[in-house]
């Protein structure tokens, strides 16, 4: 049987600074229960919180 792991901006972030990396951009997307314009809007504001996010890092 399977299980879900979820991560948040704060985890991630922390696991990259153990492993030494550093976060050059990070990107959000989608605001559940929102669609449309508001999802969009809403994790321009608020990137921490929205569904999907994407973070470039690089090895020091």
């Amino acid at each position: 049987m399977g299980y879900v792991r979820v991560l948040a901006y704060r985890t991630f972030r922390d696991i990259f600074s153990l492993e030494g990396f550093k976060i050059e951009k990070f990107e959000a997307m989608g605001y559940i229960p929102f669609i449309g314009r508001a999802s969009k809007l809403l994790s321009r504001l608020d990137p921490r919180h929205a569904h999907f996010m994407v973070i470039k890092v690089r090895k020091l």
